[in-house]
């Protein structure tokens, strides 16, 4: 296996300093330790790389709960993290405004869009739509905005695809809002028509 006595072989230098290496180990008790500490011979290479782990982590006993606290961690909990703070960017602009509702927007607004239909437009938010009467006393109260000569000239006077479901309450409370109604400012609306100002302002 002498690469003198075997010049044909590509395979006869690495073989002949496998075996020298492994002659060194045998005999020489430095390369031996070496060997059983570096894995070489020649003691440690000229470059190292290691990872400073804490001990219980390579204990044999911990292998398990080391095991399912990796996958929890990497199936569970960063998948996790992801979802709750990234999910709503697939939704929402940056603005915060639903993509949904820009695409709404986007077909009603054009130059022959008139003002007054402003408020009917932004009723139709998909986020107002459960926006609905809780009680009889809301009902009546919502009743009292519609029959409101000023505001129930702004409501829709044809029943279109668009507003045949359309849930009239955050537009009767935003045409009861502008018309400064006195309805409006009833309690049980306050949450409703708080929630309504804040986001009307962000979608505007």
């Amino acid at each position: 296996m002498h690469p003198d006595k075997n010049p044909d072989d590509p395979l006869a230098v690495q073989e002949f300093t496998k075996l020298t290496k492994a002659y060194k180990i045998l005999t020489d008790e430095t390369a031996y330790e070496n060997f059983k500490k570096y894995g070489n011979p020649d003691g440690p290479g000229s470059y190292n790389v290691a990872i400073a782990m804490p001990r219980f982590l390579l204990q044999k006993e911990n292998q398990v709960q080391v095991l399912v606290s990796a996958f929890f961690i990497l199936l569970v909990l960063i998948p996790g993290f992801v979802y709750v703070n990234f999910s709503d960017t697939t939704k929402k602009d940056e603005g915060g405004v639903l993509l949904e509702n820009k695409r709404l927007y986007g077909s009603k607004l054009n130059e022959n869009l008139l003002p007054k239909n402003m408020p009917q437009i932004m009723a139709m938010a998909i986020e107002y739509q459960a926006m609905g009467a809780k009680n009889k006393q809301e009902m009546d109260a919502l009743k009292k905005l519609k029959d409101n000569d000023e505001i129930k000239e702004l409501l829709p006077k044809t029943v279109s695809r668009n507003t045949k479901n359309m849930n009239l309450k955050p537009l009767l409370l935003m045409l009861g809002h502008l018309h400064r109604d006195e309805n409006v400012n009833l309690p049980i609306f306050r949450e409703s028509l708080s929630m309504l100002l804040k986001t009307c302002i962000a979608q505007c």
